[in-house]
């Protein structure tokens, strides 16, 4: 494919963006009344709903990991989530199942299970609306769903992809540039560590490119990273916010 086909004479993409900078992030809080954390959470037109319960009690004998918490997860799709001018299946395939056992081992990284032994953590996602990045988006909203429930985590785990064509590096791929056959490295990394948990390559590359394409990617989760921070300080003010509310609203009644 041309560059022309993904960035213009002016160095812009089809939806407006230069090649480094990412797409617009937006997150809504306390969604799902039956959840412990909740978060509608949208990057671009890609858009998912994360559902976080417990840490509680673990139902079966099967999900008690002796001495911590267990995580589970599960990725389901809706009826009209895909960019895709074709019918899908709704529910679960083995691309949902392989990108909840993603989003599982991720945040396996982080979440600090030994404080709740024989405990379990559930993990629920829907993806919405799907137009490129789906596994990424996943990831940063169970994060913020994981600190929305108050679950401890010793780090943020933050994702984003990068693709490399010709000799331009994009960050964060929308549909069209994630299904061009170019490479595309989705990258999940520890903020303060910097450690990388996960990564996905799934074409032969140049250690030349691929040095390149890290690179975008870890800039782009530095850019994410600090609008989830953003996100959850005024997620936190809120909370403040509304007990103060009540404890007035008590104080009054006596």
């Amino acid at each position: 494919m041309r560059r022309s086909q993904f960035l213009n004479s002016a160095g812009l993409r089809k939806d407006g963006r230069r090649a480094h900078e990412i797409r617009r992030i937006r997150c809504k809080f306390g969604v799902s009344g039956d959840a412990d954390g909740s978060v509608l959470y949208e990057q671009g037109l890609t858009r998912v709903l994360a559902l976080v319960q417990g840490p509680r009690e673990a139902t079966f004998r099967q999900e008690v990991v002796d001495g911590e918490a267990s995580i589970s997860c599960e990725y389901r799709t809706t009826p009209f989530s895909s960019s895709e001018h074709r019918t899908r299946r709704r529910g679960m395939d083995r691309k949902s199942v392989d990108l909840a056992k993603t989003v599982k081992r991720s945040m396996e990284a982080v979440v600090l299970c030994e404080r709740y032994p024989r405990s379990q953590i559930r993990i629920s996602l829907y993806g919405i609306r799907s137009d490129g990045g789906m596994l990424c988006a996943c990831i940063n909203a169970t994060t913020l769903a994981l600190i929305d429930a108050g679950v401890p985590m010793k780090d943020y785990v933050v994702a984003c992809s990068a693709g490399c064509f010709e000799k331009n590096f994009l960050t964060d791929l929308n549909y069209l540039e994630s299904s061009s056959g170019k490479p595309n490295l989705p990258v999940a990394m520890m903020m303060r560590s910097k450690r990388i948990v996960m990564s996905r390559l799934k074409c032969k590359l140049e250690i030349e490119k691929f040095e390149g394409l890290l690179e975008s990617a870890q800039k782009g989760c530095k850019n994410v990273h600090e609008i989830l921070k953003s996100a959850v300080k005024e997620r936190a003010a809120q909370v403040l916010q509304g007990h103060g509310d009540v404890e007035s609203s008590a104080a009054s009644m006596d």
